[in-house]
């Protein structure tokens, strides 16, 4: 056994991975020295991972993350290298002692030698059958979800993330209208057409495509297809090393563009995100985690964030998503503190958008952490430098529009809101459009809007927040008492203070907010500053 963990140490997998290659060693050897039952999340965090007898698995997800990564990497071991080997060590899931059984080395791998298809199906049904009315003028393209070919399913992230990535180059391709990650990833595994898809979101041109990883290889398909004739204009095969990544992302979207014909003009050239292509990986993993909207997704992804910052500090997407993981731990009062999770935020998406002042991410990020800072003048000033340097960018857009309409302007943010939807033809926006319809005070359309939220996000306690508000306005206390109570069962220990309305600008706005949810009769969900 000790053997074939010398082996895996030395695999591609993991002779770059010092952090996993501890981890590895340490479980083996306890197992091995039967103390397994010495392996848990606190143990683990301090004698792997060098945290002290302050450790809180509920805030640091350091040692579920790096467990999960873990077990993927040994997968893909066993997979590639080590394929013959006689002994198999796994880390099982629900525990973290090491595993040990026998390999029937005359067993075929699962999917050894299959090529990958050159035309994935991809795409599905639709949440709406009608053409946008207000179609973009400019020639408009749709990304559709990359199809994982890996070997294992925790490698669905991978795909995901290219395919978002691939998105966001081509939006800065002047001239050129992009469809947005919420409306093509609503087909994400559900069989249909090409043409049904790009006459649903009023697309003149798709992208689909695959990506395969095994170990440390990576293969990615891509191919552009004409949305009305479903012809294919291009279509190509890129094998590359994980570590050659970025070059070869860079080859495809020029290809793309080159295919496209159209003569555009590139805003800015692009540029490798970050220069470490395991922070890479770290930041696709967060981002993958943070859309749970739970407490342990966000505690994931704030782990990932903040490894991939430390593996290179100049990495300013991983700043700017940090940063608006640290505005949502206040937004949903898993952070008490105003300093740590709105005060932070600001400091790192004012970081971000110093390491790179060309990217609308990263002044979105700024925008958002200014405006819960309660400064909105400056909060919309961003925002709309973040819509100058890419009006294709929906998520600057929608929080552009959040900001005017916290600050007193629901009419100009109703404007922006539908350059976004113009965009994102499938995602509804209940959410921002009923608290713009709270902001007008019609009650009726915002509840039914906010209603409509719920159903879809569950877990997202702000829209609760706005029905127990507008219910106790109406007279309504044993409605708005059953929101507070949807609220306290997400997050049990969540209190209502004055400070956590401090987007809305104006004081008229935050007495009108807070007089709805003391109308409740609930008490007790009402905190004194």
């Amino acid at each position: 056994m000790r053997e074939q963990l010398a082996q895996i140490l030395e695999a591609p997998q993991f002779s770059q991975a010092a952090r996993l290659r501890k981890f590895l060693t340490y479980v083996v050897e306890e197992t091995l020295e039967g103390r397994k039952a010495h392996l848990n999340q606190y143990a683990l965090a301090m004698d792997v991972f060098e945290r002290d007898e302050t450790f809180d698995p509920s805030i640091d997800a350091i040692v579920r993350v790096e467990a999960a990564r873990l077990r993927s990497k040994l997968r893909e071991f066993y997979y590639e290298a080590g394929e013959g080997s006689p002994v198999v060590i796994e880390l099982a899931k629900g525990g973290y002692a090491a595993a040990f059984h026998l390999q029937n080395t005359t067993e075929n791998k699962k999917g050894a030698g299959k090529e990958l298809p050159a035309s994935p199906v991809n795409s599905a049904g639709a949440r709406q059958t009608a053409k946008p009315a207000n179609p973009p003028a400019e020639p408009t393209i749709a990304v559709l979800p990359f199809v994982d070919m890996s070997p294992f399913p925790d490698q669905d992230y991978l795909a995901d993330g290219l395919c978002e990535d691939l998105m966001t180059d081509l939006s800065k391709v002047s001239g050129l209208s992009v469809i947005a990650r919420q409306s093509t990833f609503a087909y994400k595994g559900k069989p249909t057409t090409v043409k049904q898809i790009c006459a649903e979101l009023g697309a003149d041109y798709a992208i689909e495509g695959s990506v395969r990883k095994a170990g440390e290889k990576l293969r990615i398909n891509a191919q552009l297809i004409e949305g009305l004739s479903e012809k294919h204009l291009w279509a190509e095969r890129y094998d590359c090393d994980y570590t050659d990544l970025f070059a070869t992302q860079d080859q495809v979207n020029r290809d793309i563009i080159n295919a496209l014909s159209f003569h555009f003009k590139p805003s800015r050239t692009a540029r490798a995100p970050t220069s470490d292509i395991l922070g890479y990986d770290y930041l696709l993993l967060g981002v993958k985690e943070a859309r749970s909207f739970t407490k342990e997704g966000s505690a994931n992804a704030r782990y990932c964030y903040e490894r991939a910052i430390e593996l290179d500090p100049n990495y300013a997407d991983a700043h700017a998503r940090l940063s608006m993981n640290c505005v949502f731990q206040w937004i949903a009062c898993w952070e008490n503190s105003h300093k740590l999770s709105v005060g932070l935020g600001l400091e790192l998406a004012t970081r971000a958008v110093a390491i790179d002042e060309t990217s609308s991410f990263t002044h979105a990020a700024l925008c958002w952490a200014l405006m819960w800072n309660g400064e909105h003048d400056r909060a919309i000033e961003i925002g709309r430098k973040a819509c100058a340097l890419n009006p294709n960018d929906v998520d600057a857009l929608e929080r552009l529009s959040m900001t005017l309409g916290w600050a007193g302007e629901p009419e100009a943010a109703f404007d922006i809101l539908k350059q976004a939807q113009r965009l994102n033809p499938l995602e509804p926006y209940n959410g921002p459009k009923g608290m713009l319809k709270y902001m007008q005070h019609d009650y009726s359309q915002a509840i039914d809007l906010f209603e409509r939220s719920i159903k879809l996000h569950a877990n997202f306690i702000p829209a609760y927040l706005y029905l127990a508000s507008i219910y106790g306005a109406m007279g309504k206390k044993d409605k708005a008492a059953q929101m507070i109570r949807k609220i306290t069962e997400t997050n049990p220990n969540y209190i209502f203070t004055r400070s956590r309305y401090a987007q809305l600008k104006h004081e008229a706005d935050r007495d009108r907010f807070a007089e709805g949810l003391k109308a409740s009769g609930v008490k007790e969900f009402i905190g004194e500053e």
